[in-house]
């Protein structure tokens, strides 16, 4: 499904550089600098970034999926990484505008599913986009609460 356009905000792909701030202070309490948020595989081949600015070019929403397949599961899988939403726009519809974005690149690229270690103050945010639970609830230490989620795209 294309994602939806808007007069407030774009749903676009995005380079590593324009997502590192909002990492930093969505996802990592504003605690570490943008350039400490790279994450492994962040600029793979076959990894992209994609989210919502708005008329300005501020980067309100994001996304990261990088090629990797979870355990067990056949076919061509995605990881979903580092989404997030500006604290001042949650509950705005940008979060579900820059999944889409994800999700149209993904079907273009012919992908069998994406999963995601989903926080727990995400749970119900995923479970609306379709995606199910294949863990139990796991720490990461210094982030919280997650499990691990998956939503076939076939």
């Amino acid at each position: 499904m294309e994602p939806l356009s808007s007069q407030l905000f774009e749903a676009v792909e995005l380079q590593l550089q324009e997502v590192l701030p909002l990492r930093a202070l969505v996802l990592r309490d504003g605690k570490l600098l943008p350039e400490a948020c790279v994450n492994e595989g962040d600029e793979a081949a076959d990894t992209f970034h994609a989210g919502c600015k708005d008329a300005t070019g501020l980067v309100l929403a994001i996304a990261t999926c990088m090629q990797e397949d979870y355990p067990g599961y056949e076919g061509i899988g995605y990881r979903l990484r580092g989404m997030a939403v500006h604290p001042d726009k949650q509950r705005q519809g940008l979060g579900d505008q820059a999944l889409r974005k994800v999700l149209f690149i993904l079907k273009k690229r012919n992908t069998d599913y994406i999963w995601c270690n989903a926080r727990k103050v995400a749970y119900d945010f995923y479970l609306q986009a379709g995606f199910d639970f294949i863990s139990d609830e796991f720490d990461i230490p210094g982030i919280g609460p997650h499990k691990v989620m998956i939503l076939s795209l076939k």
